[in-house]
Order: C-alpha cells, then structure tokens, then sequence
C-alpha cells in the first residue's frame, strides 16, 4: 500500500469538513424552510379562524300587516312632523278619533319587538291624543335599528283587553313590553276583531320607518 502523504490526508480532511460544512448548511436551509413553511402555515390558520368566527349582524324581518275597521266611527293617526323618524331624534305620534271612546296604541318595531304604548286611555270626540303623553313626562328618542315599523290604533266604545297578563313582561303606566312574536300578536288582534262587534270597534294602522344617517 502506497503511504498517504501529509499533504494527501490534509486534502481528505479537509474535503470531509466541506462535506460536514455543506451538510450543516444544507440542514440549516431545510430548518429555515420549514420553519417558514410552519410559520406561514400557522398564520393561514389564524385568518381562516378569523374568517370563520366572524359574526354577521343581520336586522330582523317581520311583516307589518294592515289592521283597518271604520264602520261607525274612525282613528285617524300620523307622526310628527312626519311618519319617517331620525334615530337620535324624539318620537311622536298623533291620533284622534271620531267619538267618545277607548283608545289603546300598539306597536311593532324595527327590531320585530312588541309593545303597548296606551291603554283604554279614555278620549272624546275629535281630541288630539298624543303618545307619548303630555302629561307622562316621558320623552322618548328614536333608537337603532333603521327600518320599517307600524303602529296599531285600536278604539272601542267599552274598556276592552284582549291581551292576558301572562302576556306582559315588563309593565309601567300604559307602557307595556308584550312577550309575543309579531305574528303571534296579530292572531290576536284578528281574534279581537272577531268577538266584537264591529259596530263598536274602530282600528287603523300608521306605517313607520326609522332612518339612520
């Protein structure tokens, strides 16, 4: 065997710590890659999450029939100074009817929520009945959100209820939060219309909507 040389195992050593060296940065490429791959991966993870969690926010809808009965006398109604509202600005609607009677206010709101603004508010002939009452010192200012809405007239020559006190969640004065869906109320507003005479019974519906600028 032909003895290797100094100068010959220099050169194979050295060729081995360039192998090394080229493996280690080989390695270190593919570390780094990865780690970039791993990182880009879990940061595509992370908007996907973000994506999916998002909540759209979606305004309820709900009909807003009309209700109308003017056989012997009438309710004309109207809001001021007109029936579209601002959000942020006072609510206030106007109503009279054609003879002494019994008048109570309904309402379905933007947000499909129902409520009872009057109560057998006695009225006479022609008087200008103004909700909120003058006399309840309550101002109420238009709130969110923006869309259709009506209120519902109801007058009889008689008290007349036609709602049950399980119907009632919260209650102060004539103002009454309803535990009924729009539709279920309607059911029993149209159950109301057909127990009474209609001689007797006065309704109308004043159409609303609410506008956010």
């Amino acid at each position: 065997m032909k003895p290797t040389s100094a100068s010959e195992h220099h050169l194979k050593v050295s060729t081995r710590s360039c192998l090394l060296a080229t493996t280690k940065i080989v390695g270190l490429s593919c570390f780094l890659a990865l780690s970039a791959c791993a990182n880009e991966t879990q940061q595509t993870s992370l908007v996907q999450a973000a994506q999916a969690t998002t909540i759209q926010v979606v305004t309820p809808q709900c009909a807003y029939p009309d209700f109308n009965v003017a056989m012997n006398y009438r309710i004309e109604a109207w809001g001021v100074p007109s029936a579209t509202f601002n959000v942020g600005a006072p609510l206030l609607v106007q109503s009279r009817v054609s003879t002494p009677s019994y008048l109570s206010i309904y309402h379905v709101s933007s947000s499909c929520k129902v409520s009872r603004l009057l109560n057998n508010v006695q009225v006479t002939t022609g008087q200008i009945v103004d909700f909120p009452l003058k006399e309840s010192n309550i101002d109420l200012i238009v709130k969110p959100p923006a869309g259709k809405e009506a209120f519902y007239f109801v007058a009889t020559l008689k008290p007349f209820e036609f709602l049950s006190a399980s119907d009632i969640l919260s209650e102060s004065g004539h103002i009454a939060s309803i535990d009924l869906s729009p539709d279920q109320f309607y059911l029993r507003l149209e159950s109301a219309r057909g127990r009474i005479d209609p001689s007797t019974l006065s309704m109308t519906t004043l159409h609303t909507e609410i506008i956010q600028h």
